[in-house]
């Protein structure tokens, strides 16, 4: 089984996250949210995937200003065995139907920090502003821990955010 398949393999199920976004922009939040993040499996809505899951996230966002508020954001994960590649999708405002592409991840060579951890990496323009996204999965199976950074700058944004995720 490759690495791509057995991390993906393993994202099924209840996760904890915690998040720190940093904004370079006025009106754009800096602070921290935590939450879970669950993984639901499914049978595939596009016969070129092998498998998916419905992403399904929900917590609070509490802000440098202290200001809390709830969040939540749904995407479709899917697996494609021909190219051995995960992709993440949008998902309509029904919060279930795939709507569009969001980043398909690209393998990276192993981290100097952990070589055994994999390391995978998108890209997606929307509108002006770039979206780069960094995956890090350390021990893919049962103990697998995982982190997603965004980067995103444009005209219309300039911000970051790490998310940390455990299983719950």
């Amino acid at each position: 089984m490759s690495a791509a398949r057995k991390v993906f393999d393993s994202l099924e199920g209840a996760w904890t996250i915690r998040r720190k976004l940093q904004s370079a922009m006025p009106g754009y939040p800096t602070g921290f949210l935590e939450g879970t993040a669950n993984f639901y499996r499914r049978p595939s809505t596009a016969s070129a995937f092998d498998a998916e899951y419905l992403y399904v996230e929900d917590g609070e966002l509490h802000t440098d200003g202290g200001a809390k508020m709830q969040a939540s954001r749904r995407y479709v994960y899917r697996y494609h065995a021909t190219k051995d590649q995960i992709s993440t999708w949008f998902v309509q405002d029904d919060g279930n139907t795939v709507d569009y592409l969001f980043n398909e991840l690209q393998p990276e060579t192993s981290s100097k920090e952990d070589p055994r951890a994999l390391l995978l990496r998108g890209n997606h323009l929307c509108v002006s502003d770039m979206y780069h996204a960094s995956y890090k999965f350390q021990a893919p199976g049962e103990n697998m821990m995982f982190s997603v950074t965004y980067h995103v700058q444009g005209p219309r944004k300039d911000y970051s955010h790490d998310t940390m995720y455990m299983r719950s």
